[in-house]
């Protein structure tokens, strides 16, 4: 699918959002993942490195709850597979030179 803005509920998600789950709006999802903007949010959907949302109406959308709460987790383990803790950075950076040459104006 190329595009992936947005796409209509199936059969499964309408039996899952009547069951409880929560749909959340633009604003709501920003808030939720961390103060992203909405500008970012949309290129992250974009780019399908995001959930699409779901076509609530011909004039609202919004997205599953749990879908961006398992966003989250992959991000988070992702996340940490990778980062390098910052203490190691810095010795990485020290042992090649990369310290910043100080001035001697203060």
């Amino acid at each position: 699918m190329s595009s992936r803005v947005p796409q209509q509920m199936g059969l499964a998600e309408v039996r899952r959002v009547v069951r409880g789950e929560r749909i959340l709006s633009l604003p709501a999802l920003c808030g939720k993942v961390g103060d992203l903007g909405r500008s970012t949010v949309w290129e992250m959907v974009r780019d399908e490195d995001f959930p699409a949302p779901v076509q609530l109406s011909p004039n609202r959308i919004g997205w599953l709850e749990s879908e961006v709460d398992e966003w989250i987790a992959a991000l988070v383990r992702s996340g940490r597979e990778r980062v390098t803790p910052i203490r190691a950075r810095v010795r990485r950076k020290e042992r090649k030179g990369g310290g910043e040459a100080r001035s001697g104006r203060r």
